[in-house]
């Protein structure tokens, strides 16, 4: 008996009559899992988009409290709640890329954190500028107060006269840096006075004229 040859559409044909009711079984299946899933992601990114606008009131409120640390000098604060609302803007824009305020939220936070660096940098130089200029000025009151002891102890004249002078020489210094600092001014004028008394004190007219 001779063998039956099938073209491969022939018998695709008669193992899907075979199969029918399994393979439609199979596909409604497989339809309902898509379907299911399809579902699934659109639930879930629902649910994301309805976070996005507590997330930019979050960043809102961590941006208005960095202002207010920023006012009162708390330069680590206005750092923390910055980076905080900057987390915040940008977890809005992961969910929804295209938010007008998630994105102008995060590009003002940007903005906001480069200026706090410079002013906090700005105030430890100038902070530091203080300090030094204070310690200076100290250094001249302890001269001046050193001067005025050894002549009261009868030293000679041409040490406490050097020590007076190298305090107003101190002082000009400092006054170059700030000008107008009452301090230093004060101080100076106070050491200028006592220089030109003493000379006169001591017959020494011609300095006294000189330092007046």
């Amino acid at each position: 008996m001779a063998a039956v040859g099938y073209s491969l559409g022939q018998f695709l044909g008669k193992w899907m009559s075979r199969t029918k009711r399994t393979v439609l079984t199979s596909l409604l299946v497989l339809v309902a899992l898509i379907g299911s899933a399809a579902v699934t992601v659109f639930y879930i990114q629902q649910k994301e988009l309805e976070q996005v606008p507590a997330l930019i009131n979050s960043g809102n409120a961590a941006r208005d409290q960095s202002k207010a640390a920023q006012s009162r000098g708390d330069f680590k604060a206005t750092r923390d709640f910055l980076i905080e609302a900057r987390t915040a803007f940008d977890q809005a824009l992961k969910i929804d890329p295209d938010n007008e305020d998630a994105k102008k939220g995060s590009d003002d936070v940007s903005t906001r954190f480069s200026q706090a660096l410079l002013a906090e940098h700005d105030y430890q130089q100038r902070s530091t500028r203080e300090k030094r200029f204070k310690e200076r000025l100290e250094e001249v009151r302890n001269l001046f107060q050193q001067a005025q002891d050894d002549y009261k102890k009868g030293a000679l004249l041409e040490t406490s006269h050097l020590a007076l002078a190298r305090a107003l020489n101190m002082l000009d210094l400092l006054l170059d840096e700030e000008e107008s600092n009452a301090n230093a001014l004060s101080l100076k004028a106070r050491i200028a006075l006592h220089f030109a008394q003493r000379a006169l004190a001591e017959k020494e007219i011609a300095f006294a004229e000189l330092l007046y």
